[in-house]
């Protein structure tokens, strides 16, 4: 199970570079239709103007040798563009580490992620463009120091180019990676040392990806059709407000950070019927079930908000039941609770619901 999901995830991390495989036959249109490598290319434009040189990091070895052409014919480069990679041995290494630490003007060193990591000081570059991305920070921060080192004068820049899926926005693989990535760092700073990929890590990204860009692709879904297990709580919340959506209500999502009890708001205007449905979204286990703490959270977000009409406070919840001190809080305070097996309601809420 493990080995299909790297499998499928390296497939991921191959296709969101380029859903082809490299060409000679028009590289200017091969690099137009990927994004990374547009604005990969751009950056380059602009540290040419500025006569500097760049590391460019990326794995894949038909890529490498694509931009080794490509890169020399789009700058005319009047020498060879310089790798390094897994097949060079050390003393050839450390002939195009020199080799390109003397020579002037712009110039770029692609290398792979593994084999550029260790050992080598390019100070001669003060640009790092990470082309595509190794699993683990702290194999991309060994690349990253190679400008880092014992003789670098000037300010170093580091690139990330991510690619946005038109779709799936923020489920775009690029984009969870780099989040993945980012926990990871943190970690490693809490515990002073770094951390090796995990299965558990191998793990979030595929789900995160994978679930989370299908529940991004069911807008209009019926509630007996969506597995909201395998939802992320960003994919449910989208999914709860798409649905009072199709029932009417004018609805917007709260902001993520400092979000103040409520993770949406559906407004009604219709005729005399004014009122707000004040949103809380709780996604959990499917064997739990949601507690005295959401209630409490939608009661609080209540006077946070400019409400239209009556403010009607509402808990959904992906799971089947609440626990007793939930319902009678609920029951106490006004607040209305949707489990499982009510999802279907949301749809016609305005009928059935008020």
């Amino acid at each position: 199970h493990d080995r299909s999901m790297l499998q499928v995830l390296h497939h991921l991390r191959s296709i969101s570079l380029h859903p082809a495989a490299p060409t000679d036959s028009d590289p200017d249109r091969y690099i137009r239709e990927s994004a990374r490598l547009s604005k990969t290319f751009g950056i380059l434009e602009t540290i040419a103007e500025r006569h500097e040189k760049a590391l460019l990091f990326v794995e894949a070895r038909e890529m490498q040798d694509f931009l080794i052409v490509a890169l020399r014919r789009h700058f005319r480069l009047l020498d060879d563009v310089l790798v390094v990679n897994g097949a060079v041995s050390g003393p050839a290494r450390k002939a195009r580490v020199d080799r390109f630490q003397d020579r002037r003007g712009f110039d770029v060193m692609v290398l792979s992620p593994r084999a550029g990591g260790v050992g080598l000081t390019l100070t001669a570059a003060n640009h790092v463009i990470h082309l595509s991305r190794w699993w683990n920070p702290a194999v991309e921060d060994q690349c990253t120091d190679r400008v880092f080192r014992i003789g670098q004068r000037r300010p170093v820049h580091v690139y990330l180019p991510l690619a946005r899926h038109p779709s799936f926005g923020e489920y775009s693989f690029d984009l969870k990676l780099d989040s993945l990535m980012e926990r990871k760092r943190e970690r490693n700073r809490r515990v002073l040392a770094p951390t090796a990929a995990t299965g558990g890590d191998v793990n979030d990204l595929y789900r995160s990806t994978m679930t989370a860009a299908r529940g991004s692709r069911v807008p209009d879904t019926p509630a007996a059709q969506v597995d909201f297990d395998l939802l992320e709580p960003d994919a449910f919340e989208a999914w709860v407000l798409r649905q009072l959506a199709k029932a009417g209500y004018d609805t917007r999502r709260t902001p993520r950070s400092g979000d103040r009890g409520a993770d949406g708001l559906a407004i009604s205007s219709v005729g005399d019927d004014h009122h707000t449905i004040i949103i809380q979204c709780k996604h959990t286990q499917p064997d739990a079930r949601c507690g005295r703490a959401a209630v409490e959270e939608v009661v609080r977000a209540i006077p946070q908000y400019e409400i239209r009409g009556i403010a009607i406070p509402l808990v959904v919840t992906n799971v089947a039941d609440f626990t007793a001190d939930a319902e009678h809080l609920a029951r106490r305070e006004r607040v209305q609770l949707v489990g499982r097996r009510d999802l279907s309601r949301l749809r016609t809420w305005r009928r059935s619901g008020t």
